[in-house]
């Protein structure tokens, strides 16, 4: 008798231990299926709920514990916050204070809830009820605007306009928050009525609030005004870095040239020029502060140059600087020698054949400005010659910009003489290639990509022209020679347009090949678009309000706060077929299409 109790005690003892612990049951057909919601107290619209009540959700299936925790989310937040419990398949929702009365609440378990199997409901759990009388009734819908698809999908925030309202508050939990669908689109009910801003962002931590720095869109107004009338409004890119540069880096490189960089590009739009002071710190040097000659900005708006009237000395130095309300300092070491390594054209771009309107980038190998603002091309075989405009600003890239369309299928040869390409310490530009060696390996392949030529030339008796190597300090220009795809490969032109638009001076249209690094702009005619020349690609093709007139699509920033351009992607694919002029397409490009 004593043995068949002792077997009776162990065999309950185990069956209570493996009740404790919830795990899924082995077995039978792979359960796929999600827990969801089926009862709540309170009920999903219910009213005058007590403000001291806990809230509970029931679920068809045992869920995971662990994962219920971090799943729930209350809008408006609750100033004290909450904690969760759970047990089975239920989970209460704990207020750390009363509720506020006569308020909608809305409860989110969001899909990082599981069951025991580990299946999590493909959307968020919702739950409304109110402190009042009644649910609130304002709504607001829309949709993000992407030129790229959405690789993570966007929560949009609300964030409700009050008499003093400080842009920190964009940083912080939002009023209201909602995931929107693959599409981009988003709902909202039972707001508060009000104004508002909002923004979505990209939320990878789960952090449910946006950072600086995130990726982000937003409205084109500043504040929107929520009703229960039916609104739907549309999300463009925006910045969301509110904070001010600062300098990154400082270096001599001679006795009286600084390079700097900022963390970030330096916003002329939102910032002074900032005013520079150097002086020595060692304690043998003299204190006296060094005079500045002048500080250049890089046509990128990060790197900098500060030239000095007098040379320095092999002491450690101290940069202060200041704009606005910003005030710091770095340090770094001075130098006593001369700056003399010449710069070299490391590449071009594009590579390959080019477009009639080619946007040439040279890349250098240090910051020069090239003097000579306007360069000719002439073609090799002496048919065509078109002018290109240059970049008069000191940067690694120059950018050279053509006037007119050049001929298809033909080789072009810029010539930039070496004594108009200087860097900041009056270095010309060195010949390239260097070596014969290099020259030798372009000549060994048997597709030279004119777009990747770069050369001194001279000239044989019979007048061809080709590839050498001289002693630099013959050579007197740095020769480009660039390709223009053949006209087998070229869309004669594309027209077309939409009936729903209307004649608007700062549209612009763009067309984008896919897998081209090139867009090509053209200006707005009454609604329609006119491509004339281009490859013969498939491709995007959109238009957008250019605001500001820099033929660019400018995105939004939330401080200080810019409207972002408007934009519509035409939803179909457009192709430019070759040796083709296809007239008055028809195209989907209206701000109305949802």
């Amino acid at each position: 008798m004593m043995k068949i109790k002792a077997v009776l005690v162990t065999v309950l003892g185990m069956f209570l231990i493996s009740c404790a612990h919830q795990s899924a049951p082995s077995g039978g057909p792979e359960d796929k299926t999600p827990a969801e919601v089926s009862v709540s107290h309170p009920a999903d619209g219910e009213t005058n709920v007590n403000r001291n009540a806990s809230i509970e959700i029931t679920f068809s299936k045992w869920i995971n514990l662990t994962s219920a925790k971090g799943a729930v989310t209350i809008y408006p937040p609750l100033p004290q916050g909450f904690s969760v419990k759970a047990s089975k398949n239920q989970v209460k929702i704990i207020p750390n204070s009363a509720l506020k009365e006569n308020t909608t609440y809305h409860v989110m378990v969001g899909t990082t809830l599981k069951d025991l199997r580990g299946n999590s409901a493909p959307k968020p759990a919702r739950l409304v009820f109110s402190t009042g009388d009644a649910l609130d009734s304002a709504q607001l819908s829309g949709s993000i605007v992407s030129l790229d698809p959405l690789v993570t999908l966007p929560k949009v925030a609300l964030f409700r306009e009050y008499y003093e309202w400080n842009d920190t508050a964009y940083f912080s939990i939002p009023d209201y928050l909602i995931q929107c669908d693959s599409g981009g689109v988003f709902q909202f009910s039972h707001l508060k009525e009000g104004r508002y801003r909002v923004v979505a962002f990209n939320d990878p931590t789960r952090l449910r609030r946006m950072r600086m720095g995130d990726k982000c869109f937003t409205s084109l107004e500043k504040t929107i005004t929520v009703s229960s009338a039916e609104n739907f409004i549309r999300l463009y890119p925006a910045e969301s870095d509110t904070l001010p540069p600062r300098v990154n880096s400082i270096r001599a490189v001679d006795m009286r040239t600084l390079r700097g960089s900022w963390n970030k590009k330096f916003d002329l739009d939102r910032f002074p020029q900032p005013e520079w002071k150097i002086m020595p710190v060692s304690a043998d040097s003299d204190k006296k502060t060094v005079r500045i000659n002048q500080s250049i900005t890089f046509a990128n708006g990060t790197d900098f140059y500060i030239t000095l009237h007098e040379p320095m000395k092999s002491v450690p130095y101290q940069l202060f600087y200041n704009y606005s309300d910003i005030s710091d300092s770095i340090r770094f070491n001075g130098i006593t020698v001369s700056d003399t390594v010449q710069p070299v054209l490391k590449s071009i771009s594009p590579t390959g054949s080019s477009n009639l309107m080619p946007e040439l980038r040279l890349i250098w190998s240090k910051p020069v400005r090239v003097s000579q603002n306007m360069i000719t091309a002439v073609d090799t075989a002496g048919v065509d010659n078109a002018v290109f405009f240059c970049t008069d600003r000191y940067s690694d890239t120059t950018l050279l910009t053509v006037t007119r369309k050049l001929k298809p299928g033909k080789r072009y040869k810029l010539r930039i003489p070496v004594q108009a390409i200087k860097d900041i310490s009056g270095n010309m530009a060195a010949a390239y290639p260097a070596n014969s060696d290099a020259v030798k390996d372009k000549r060994e392949r048997k597709n030279i990509s004119a777009a990747d030529s770069i050369s001194t030339d001279s000239t044989n008796a019979n007048g061809s022209t080709q590839d050498t190597v001289k002693d630099n300090t013959k050579d007197s220009t740095v020769t480009v020679f660039l390709n223009t795809i053949s006209v087998d490969s070229i869309c004669y032109r594309i027209h077309g347009g939409a009936e729903c638009l209307k004649a608007e001076e700062k549209r612009k249209w763009v067309y984008r090949p896919k897998g081209r690094d090139e867009t090509y702009t053209v200006n707005d005619k009454a609604g329609t678009f006119s491509f004339d020349s281009i490859p013969a690609s498939k491709g995007t093709l959109y238009w957008f309000i250019d605001d500001n007139n820099d033929n660019l699509l400018t995105p939004g920033r939330l401080v200080p706060w810019r409207a972002p351009e408007r934009f519509v992607i035409v939803p179909d694919s457009i192709e430019a077929r070759a040796r083709w002029e296809i007239e008055d397409l028809e195209v989907r490009a209206c701000e109305d299409n949802r």
